[in-house]
């Protein structure tokens, strides 16, 4: 029988090399008989969920009864690469009027999301609290497949108050990292 490897989600080049050729089964094989195809996997830095390719069988010639249930196998290729991700915070100085600081979730290293992962927000007041700040709980944050980084804005309130210098923190947790490998480096900023 010939084989061939066959794109599905895992591509070439790119996720692996493809391959082609001929096995054979010795005559009088027993029902069970195996043949093992080698496909080579290409390793890269890039932090991807599970994909899979395809192995088909054609020009199958048989003697006698024999015949095959399947000619497609699927083979899975189970990503070894990690995305990090950091918070970053921000310093903004009170005006009289409102103003946008914004937090910054970012993937550590320069990768870039191959899949959207979904973060939730919430601050938590420490010297600054409700009339100083727009709070925010377990609010949804994406980063977008293709880009490394979200933007987090959060409302600091304007007065015309003289207060020493004031803080609350932002922490992120994940919600959906769609098969990546995503853990947290830095949750609270």
């Amino acid at each position: 029988a010939d084989f061939a490897t066959a794109d599905n989600s895992a591509v070439n080049p790119g996720d692996y090399t493809t391959n082609s050729g001929t096995i054979t089964f010795a005559a009088g094989s027993v029902d069970g008989t195996t043949q093992t195809i080698t496909v080579d996997i290409i390793e890269d830095a890039i932090a991807e969920p599970a994909e899979t390719f395809f192995v088909n069988l054609s020009n199958l010639v048989f003697s006698g009864a024999a015949s095959i249930s399947d000619n497609q196998g699927l083979g899975t290729i189970n990503d070894n690469d990690a995305i990090s991700i950091s918070l970053a915070g921000f310093t903004i100085t009170e005006t009289d009027a409102t103003q946008q600081g914004n937090f910054v979730a970012s993937i550590n290293g320069g990768a870039t999301a191959q899949e959207d992962i979904v973060l939730s927000f919430t601050t938590t007041d420490g010297s600054a609290g409700a009339s100083d700040y727009t709070a925010q709980s377990a609010v949804s944050y994406t980063i977008a497949k293709g880009t490394s980084s979200v933007s987090i804005p959060v409302d600091v309130l304007g007065d015309a108050i003289s207060e020493p210098t004031e803080d609350f923190t932002g922490e992120i947790s994940i919600t959906n990292a769609n098969g990546q490998d995503v853990s947290l480096n830095t949750a609270t900023a």
